[in-house]
């Protein structure tokens, strides 16, 4: 008895539970989750006392448990509470762990390895309640524990070969493992998963093509990965060479082709940052170009994308990619700004350098702004960012102010330019931008004390200048800028020369002026040899200038303000660490953790004839982790196309195929098989939407991407066309030649277009066209060269009035005589040219109007002397009656005088309400035996 009732808890837990899903109001929701928490506890208490050995059982319930606090978390109303219920959760589920791997070895002994798939979806539970803790908590240890249940996800979902699902642990374990900053460890995750996906694409045929996407796409990431790895390292043409490939290969998928431009970027602004460092500026400047036009490109494609994306998840990166393409294209510009200041200062332009210095920082000002204002960005973010550009910023500024003190000719400007970096030293996160802000305020230093020893002669400067060299050459070396040390120490050396020959200058005695000229000829050839190896020729040659000098023993004119000038080092872009991706992710995984489907149509055949039969196959797979229920296919019969097969348990709504709730379990395929008849010619589009429904009863859609079928029309030569296309596509070309047709309609808009067209399709192409009728026909066709061909007998008194004066017009006065209709078709008959073959049409509108004053007898008489004339005349004859207004022996006295008769009817009490169209008989020819929807 204990058993029955904590059965009876577990229904009523798992009720309260679905109805939980099922209201909107987190109040309500929350209720029904506590009161099927409440029943899960006594569950669980009872199985566990009752049942103690049966692990597996016990190991179920408390994953039930598990699952109940973690929605309860989900609606709690502070972090705190949050977070105690997901710990709680935590330690539910991995109770549920403990408990099931006690008798898993013993099943899979036995060969029943089933049951791994739903171990398997146990752990992937408990490493989600994972990273959810830690979105909470920022406890890393979370992370590193979420990696070891992912990992025995993996080992379950191999047992039982689902290897879409090891594809999704590996994705899962490449986040985590980027979260935490293990690029190199991400890298061999995504080609992990890349590899899986690559298998299920073999495996599961009918998502061949999906999964190879996903296989693709994880190969970029791992691309991506390698990249930012790069990135970190400074090895920015390494970086650069694999966002290329991460282009490439987002380029060859379907599903993520529109990031291709904002990865080629990337790999251009790499690009252009390698060039920068080493000191390529031109090249540098021009990279920068392309890849500020790559990045407003990407933001226009993206902005297109977005229209047509719909998973939330991927639908929010691209927002926030949008938004990051504009701030990443003003760092471009910014860069293109810093390097022009760059060749200005080169050539020696010092004044247009310090304004693009200034430009620069003005640029990179306005960057953190956007970034600190855009509210779709994380906090972690937007620290990111501002720690990156801060450094930037200051740097720029301290570049402007060392050329405006070149460019005033103000030595004391160093000294302000030296707080400069060191504040930018303050400000920088990476060691080595902080040793090289150092050394260049050191360097500065030296630049105000050699500055003010050439105005004082006071030793004490060119101490102190010699201290600030050696000082910046030491933190140029601990930052492995080697080119910036020897600059320093060439510096330093021609500073030393500077004072050796500046003393010979003063000295009266040969033999000492001949020591301090020797001493400054050993120290410049040092210093030239400094100069040579940090890249700076010109400067070399300068100083072998001076060399010569020296050895001559000339009088030097030489200016220490020349010599000590501020170096490009001081400006190299080496100085900081540039911004890296922040808002890129691999998204895509939400749309396997809740209800989803992936749809293919399978249409072989693109190309049709009318009445021909296409077999169309819909393959319907279930990619989420519950259950759905196939709801509805709209558009599974395209327009111009009739349903001849579907499947046994579906029912045809019109256009649509009702799938009356048919289940489609986690993985598990429907393949929807339909048989098509083309009906009406022409290109139509083939895009079915399916409709399905979760557990919580929320109604989704999926598009399969659309396909194009033509129609081509199938002719033969003995048809005379209508003009009327319904018509004309379901008789194959049109009425045989020679035959009377009835049109049974009542009087509806398409009756009187289709008669329109058939008289004047045989007007515009020159046949010799009959109308009888009561009323006008006007019509712009008739014209004054295709008027002669037109005959129309008008059987009304008021003939006179209601027609114009035109050739071959007969006014008759009425129906009264049907002789005198007969004797005036029969003298138009008599009037053409007995040797023209070409076909003949006629149409006959009075049938029901003689057919009610004259009756069945007089009327059938009738309508066989003319028919019999005009078949003679080699006429095809149109008769138009509306069957409403006879009985049906009346009715059925007349028909039998015609080879066919065309039908146009409505269905007010069918689901499917409309105008229909269909060829009820065609004596002796083919047509197409179905009924066509009338717009």
């Amino acid at each position: 008895m204990p058993l029955v009732i904590a059965q009876v808890h577990h229904v009523v837990s798992k009720t309260f539970q679905a109805q939980a899903y099922a209201v909107r109001g987190a109040r309500e929701k929350k209720s029904r989750l506590e009161k099927a928490l409440k029943y899960r506890k006594q569950t669980v208490e009872i199985f566990g006392r009752l049942t103690p050995f049966f692990y597996w059982n016990r190991g179920v319930m408390q994953n039930y448990l598990a699952g109940i606090q973690a929605e309860l978390a989900e609606l709690a109303p502070d972090l705190e509470s949050k977070t105690k219920l997901l710990e709680t959760a935590v330690i539910n589920i991995e109770e549920c762990l403990r408990l099931c791997n006690t008798v898993m070895p013993s099943f899979e002994r036995k060969g029943e390895t089933a049951l791994f798939a739903a171990l398997r979806r146990y752990q992937d539970t408990y490493a989600s309640l994972l990273l959810r803790l830690h979105d909470l908590t920022r406890d890393p240890g979370y992370l590193k524990k979420a990696v070891e249940a992912l990992r025995d996800a993996i080992e379950s979902a191999s047992k039982v070969d689902l290897i879409s699902l090891v594809a999704e642990s590996y994705w899962k374990i490449a986040k985590v493992q980027d979260e935490l900053g293990e690029h190199q460890k991400a890298t061999a995750s995504f080609e992990q998963a890349s590899e899986s996906y690559r298998k299920a694409a073999e495996k599961i045929l009918v998502l061949k093509d999906f999964y190879r996407d996903y296989a693709t796409y994880m190969k970029a990431w791992s691309e991506i990965e390698r990249a930012w790895l790069h990135h970190a390292k400074r090895e920015y043409d390494q970086a650069k060479i694999h966002y290329a490939k991460a282009a490439s290969l987002h380029d060859s998928t379907n599903r993520w082709k529109y990031l291709s431009p904002n990865y080629m970027a990337w790999a251009r602004l790499e690009e252009a940052e390698d060039l920068s460092r080493r000191e390529q500026i031109s090249e540098a400047l021009n990279s920068f170009q392309k890849a500020a036009k790559f990045f407003a490109e990407t933001k226009t494609i993206l902005l297109e994308a977005m229209q047509r994306i719909e998973d939330a998840d991927e639908k929010d990166l691209t927002q926030r990619l949008i938004k990051a393409s504009t701030i990443r294209e003003e760092y471009c510009r910014g860069r293109i700004a810093l390097e022009d200041a760059k060749i200005l200062g080169r050539k020696g332009n010092h004044d247009a350098s310090s304004e693009k210095y200034g430009v620069a920082t003005d640029s990179f000002k306005r960057l953190l702004k956007s970034v600190e204002a855009e509210k779709s960005f994380s906090k972690a973010t937007i620290m990111k960012d501002r720690q990156e550009l801060m450094p930037i910023i200051i740097l720029c500024q301290a570049w402007q102010m060392m050329a405006r003190a070149e460019a005033e000719a103000t030595p004391s400007l160093y000294l302000d330019a030296s707080k400069l970096f060191e504040e930018a030293k303050e400000s920088s996160i990476d060691e080595k931008t902080r040793l090289l802000a150092l050394g260049h305020s050191f360097f500065s230093k030296a630049l105000d004390a050699g500055a003010r020893f050439e105005e004082t002669r006071d030793i004490q400067f060119h101490l102190s200048a010699t201290q600030h060299l050696e000082n910046a050459a030491n933190f140029y070396v601990r930052a492995n800028f080697k080119t910036a040390a020897e600059y320093t120490t060439a510096t330093q050396r021609l500073f030393d020369a500077y004072v050796y020959i500046s003393n010979a200058n003063k000295e009266t005695d040969p033999a000492k002026k001949a020591r301090f000229y020797m001493a400054a000829e050993k120290v410049l050839q040092i210093s030239m040899g400094a100069f040579l190896k940090s890249k700076h020729p010109a400067k070399s040659e300068q100083v072998h200038q001076i060399l010569n000098n020296v050895r001559k023993e000339r009088e030097l004119a030489i200016s220490l303000t020349k010599i000590l000038v501020a170096p490009t080092i001081t400006s190299s872009t080496t100085s900081f660490a540039i911004p890296s991706p922040s808002e890129e992710a691999a998204v895509g995984l939400e749309r396997f953790e809740h209800a989803n489907i992936q749809a293919n149509l399978n249409l072989p055949q693109r190309e049709v004839q009318l009445g021909e039969e296409i077999e169309a196959l819909i393959q319907i797979a279930n990619i989420g982790k519950q259950s759905i229920l196939l709801a509805k296919i709209e558009g599974a019969t395209p327009g111009g196309f009739q349903l001849v097969e579907k499947p046994e348990y579906s029912s045809p709504e019109n256009r649509h195929l009702n799938m009356k709730g048919k289940k489609l379990d986690p993985l598990k395929t429907e393949e929807v098989k339909l048989v098509l008849r083309a009906m009406r010619r022409g290109t139509r589009e083939f895009a079915p939407k399916i409709t399905y429904v979760d557990n919580a009863g929320n109604q989704l859609t999926s598009r399969l991407e659309p396909i194009s079928v033509t129609t081509a029309q199938t002719t033969f030569i003995d048809r005379i066309p209508t003009g009327y296309e319904p018509v004309d596509d379901l008789l194959l070309g049109g009425i045989p030649e020679g035959y009377a047709v009835a049109l049974t309609s009542p009087a509806t808009d398409e009756r009187e277009l289709l008669v329109r067209r058939f008289l004047e399709t045989g007007i515009i192409t020159g046949q010799i066209t009959f109308l009888v009728s009561t009323g006008a026909f006007d019509t712009e066709v008739v014209t004054p060269k295709t008027q002669m061909n037109f005959y129309h007998f008008i059987c009304n008194p008021s003939a006179d009035v209601i027609t114009v004066n035109r050739p071959n017009i007969f006014r008759l006065r009425g129906i009264e005589n049907l002789l005198d209709i007969s004797i005036a078709m029969n003298t138009a008959l008599r009037k053409l040219n007995p040797a023209d073959k070409n076909p003949r049409r006629c149409c006959i509108q009075i049938v029901s109007d003689v057919l009610l004053q004259h009756k069945a007898i007089q009327t059938r008489r009738w309508l066989t002397r003319i028919l019999t004339e005009l078949r003679a005349k080699g006429f095809t004859t149109l008769i138009v009656m509306d069957l409403g207004m006879h009985s049906s022996q009346e009715t059925r006295a007349v028909l039998d005088l015609f080879e066919g008769e065309i039908n146009i009817y409505d269905k007010p009490r069918a689901k499917s309400k409309g105008r229909y169209l269909a060829i009820r008989r065609m004596t002796g020819k083919e047509y197409l035996e179905a009924e066509v929807s009338l717009p």
